[in-house]
């Protein structure tokens, strides 16, 4: 990456507090690129790996849904299975934080936590027309890919998942918020803010905008989270800057049979508080298996200590990537689960808890 690239990226991301939220993208045309994987021209691929591997290719599978990449899986017949990563945006950003992934990954081997080798990053789009990292797969499947095969693996997996995070968490860095691209260049991970509340409210009076003209909350639920959120940047919270992953969900982590194997996607990731973590985690059990969040969290707990804030700070979080997330959802034209309340309600959620904890 060119040094020259580097304001301009540091500037995008200064605009950005959740990307699926903020994307530069006219609306309209985010539910069409929903359906990705039927317009990308795998001959482009097989070029890549024509070039970039020279390896003759056994198969090449789309593997998985992800918001902002064409995520391929290709197989060879003498050498191991590699992940090919595509900025599906474009048009409209360089994929800059492919390199965070790299160095995060470097980092995490450097710690002798479980981590991938990524062999090729390339944004310079002068032999390709979009920007792409090749990476080395993480042996078996994701962890929702095994619970949803043994949901009697719960336990074990969340366990593992726990006391890796905690062990995440004790990596620091310095000041808030998206990491400066030009920083990560050089293999320091320095945040683009000086203030975690200044990063935490970017964009909110937006998201709440967003959120109450699709119906999701009211004229006087949004006046109310405005509150809260007032009292947020009044209060004194005092905490050692992280490396937060941004993301936990669990199809980002990879369990292949005796131990974890990998954790991917690291886009989102911030220099923050590691209670930010755990809400972002909590937000995808919130509707359904809340027990399993119960489960990571014990076994957070064996290794780090929670804040004598926990609760608040926790609830906090929750309720503003709630916003994000909804936002998130509503741009892309996601429709409702059928069979669960709709994801809108975690909003509801934090503020009921909030209430009673303020």
């Amino acid at each position: 990456m060119s040094r020259a690239d580097t304001p301009a990226a540091d500037k995008f991301w200064r605009k950005i507090f959740f990307l699926k939220a903020d994307l530069p993208v006219p609306d309209q045309l985010l539910p069409e690129l929903a359906n990705k994987y039927q317009r990308f021209d795998l001959k482009l691929v097989e070029q890549i790996i024509k070039n970039c591997i020279k390896q003759e290719i056994r198969r090449i599978t789309p593997v998985r849904q992800s918001t902002l990449h064409w995520v391929f899986l290709l197989e060879f017949d003498k050498k191991p299975s590699k992940t090919l990563k595509i900025n599906v945006f474009n048009d409209f950003y360089k994929e800059y934080h492919f390199l965070l992934e790299k160095i995060v990954q470097q980092l995490l081997a450097f710690q002798k936590l479980p981590a991938l080798q990524v062999e090729l990053i390339d944004t310079s789009r002068i032999s390709y027309p979009f920007d792409f990292l090749l990476m080395e797969t993480a042996k078996g499947e994701t962890f929702f890919t095994v619970l949803e095969k043994k949901p009697v693996w719960e336990v074990k997996l969340l366990e593992n998942y726990g006391k890796l995070v905690a062990k995440i968490h004790q990596i620091k860095t310095s000041d808030f918020g998206h990491f400066q691209i030009g920083e990560i260049d050089q293999n320091q991970l320095i945040g683009l803010w000086q203030s975690w509340k200044k990063f935490l409210t970017l964009n909110l009076v937006r998201h709440l905008n967003i959120c109450k003209k699709s119906g999701v909350i009211t004229h006087n639920e949004s006046l109310q989270i405005k509150q809260i959120f007032a009292k947020f940047i009044n209060y004194k919270m005092n905490f050692t800057p992280v490396l937060v992953h941004g993301d936990l969900t669990l199809h980002n982590v990879f369990w292949d049979g005796d131990k974890i194997s990998g954790l991917t996607d690291w886009e989102d990731a911030l220099s923050g508080d590691p209670v930010y973590d755990l809400a972002n985690l909590a937000t995808f059990f919130a509707l359904k298996n809340q027990y399993r969040w119960e489960l990571f969290l014990h076994s957070y707990r064996q290794l780090a200590k929670l804040p004598s804030d926990f609760e608040l700070r926790f609830w906090w979080y929750f309720l503003r990537i709630s916003l994000a997330k909804t936002v998130h959802r509503n741009r892309f034209g996601y429709p409702d689960p059928k069979d669960l309340p709709p994801p809108a309600t975690r909003i509801k959620i934090a503020v009921r808890n909030l209430n009673q904890i303020i």
